[in-house]
């Protein structure tokens, strides 16, 4: 049995804190708020639900690679590659989507015809 040093156990736990922190503000919310928002009413429902069948495989994506990525680069090597994936889907977010507050449903289309 291998015994994990307090320094290791330490670094998963920031690691996963930076992950749930900046999943939290990227890509988390993303699939279910942002595409209910830019989607024209007669594509709402087929937007979100497409939306969510991403959202949902990538998740599946990222549960069935864990234990064969923990192996490969280590338990918090994995959670630090997570971190930083979902930080730079973070500041995707922010750079490549526009805002949309006070924005009518049909400005949207105007808005991602450009």
């Amino acid at each position: 049995v291998r015994e994990t040093s307090s320094a290791t156990a330490a670094a998963c736990v920031a690691s996963v804190m930076a992950f749930v922190a900046a999943f939290s503000l990227g890509f988390g919310p993303l699939a279910s708020t942002y595409a209910a928002e830019i989607m024209p009413l007669r594509l709402r429902a087929k937007g979100a639900g497409l939306g969510m069948a991403v959202n949902r495989l990538t998740c599946g994506a990222v549960s069935m690679s864990f234990i064969s990525l923990a192996g490969w680069i280590s338990m918090p090597g994995c959670f630090f590659l997570y971190a930083g994936v979902a930080a730079t889907a973070c500041v995707f977010v922010h750079v490549r989507l526009p805002e949309t507050r006070g924005r009518s449903l049909e400005d949207m289309e105007a808005l991602f015809a450009k």
